[in-house]
């Protein structure tokens, strides 16, 4: 079992966060001691790992909050799931599009501070 803090620092995330997932409904509240202290598990540890890793694919709270459901209870069949991810592909796709278009006109920027003295300031 953890401590709130002890938490945090295995997750390197801030005791804060871990409260707003609770306070939001994310995360069920913990069992608490005695004292009254939180008190994490493994299992915990284990969802709140997975909330990171959603948020590591870019997918909002929203978005995870179905997904931990079907984790957490096993119910509903995954193939619910398919039209979700595939807007998430295409939102993916979009944004790569919107990079590459950022990355030449930065690019364009460069090339022209290269040649002449320029103002970065100018360009945006």
């Amino acid at each position: 079992m953890y401590q709130i803090k002890e938490f945090s620092e295995l997750l390197n995330i801030t005791v804060d966060t871990i409260r707003y997932y609770e306070k939001i409904g994310l995360t069920k509240s913990p069992d608490r001691n005695l004292n009254g202290y939180r008190k994490y598990s493994n299992q915990d540890l284990h969802i709140y790992k997975f909330i990171l890793r959603c948020k590591s694919f870019s997918f909002t709270l929203k978005e995870i909050r179905p997904l931990l459901r079907y984790l957490e209870t096993g119910k509903g069949k995954t193939k619910s799931f398919e039209p979700f991810l595939e807007e998430k592909i295409i939102e993916i796709t979009k944004k790569q599009k919107e990079l590459r278009l950022l990355k030449k006109q930065i690019s364009t920027i460069l090339e022209s501070c290269v040649i002449k003295d320029c103002s970065l300031l100018d360009y945006l």
